[in-house]
């Protein structure tokens, strides 16, 4: 098999950023006076659908998102800089470049904070295409025109990961990121690494 196209997610996977994204949360429960839930209960609890995580750990119901969503950024940009690249990510990236595999982020995040980031790190001229900021990655794919069998799908979320399968992806499960290793092995990925060489010596053989 001769993959063409590596599609990435962005947090968790290539930005070591948990450590970062877990004490914005604790800053959220702490503004509204609530004991934060543990790493653990963040890692196996939050999803895109994210209001879901802080409503089970106690902020009311009635809370505007935006409210938190201030308060996590005020946080970010406080904090700018205490975050860093997952190991290896730009060996990773310039193995795929000289593959001649095109690479696409897919993410979560809001697309101006990816876009900061990867002038941060200056990661700009790796990606083929611009940045897809979505919560919802399965329908975004089964829409654009790639070929499945020709292509890689890297990401640390098991839910992703799974539908993502589905549609005849080859998928890699990253456990450095944000998904607990038993919930990305639930998700059946080809591939379970936590570490990028890992990958590289998977799509080699491939």
């Amino acid at each position: 098999m001769c993959y063409k196209t590596a599609v990435l997610d962005w947090n968790g996977t290539l930005l070591n950023d948990l450590p970062f994204s877990y004490q914005s949360v604790r800053h959220i429960f702490k503004a509204f006076g609530l004991p934060a839930p543990t790493l653990e209960q963040y890692r196996k609890d939050v999803s895109y659908e994210w209001m879901k995580f802080y409503i089970k750990y106690g902020i009311p119901e009635d809370v505007d998102p935006e409210k938190l969503n201030s308060i996590r950024r005020k946080f970010f940009e406080e904090q700018w800089d205490n975050v860093s690249l997952q190991p290896y990510v730009v060996e990773f990236l310039e193995f795929l470049k000289k593959k001649h595999i095109r690479i696409f982020l897919l993410t979560g995040e809001v697309g101006d904070v990816v876009l900061r980031r990867l002038k941060q790190f200056s990661l700009e001229h790796f990606f083929d295409g611009k940045v897809v900021s979505t919560r919802n990655k399965v329908e975004v794919l089964r829409c654009l025109d790639f070929i499945p069998s020709e292509t890689i799908y890297i990401d640390d979320d098991s839910y992703a990961l799974s539908g993502v399968k589905e549609l005849g992806f080859t998928t890699v499960g990253m456990t450095h990121g944000y998904g607990l290793t038993e919930q990305i092995r639930h998700a059946k990925p080809h591939l379970m690494s936590n570490h990028f060489s890992g990958v590289i010596g998977f799509i080699d053989s491939h």
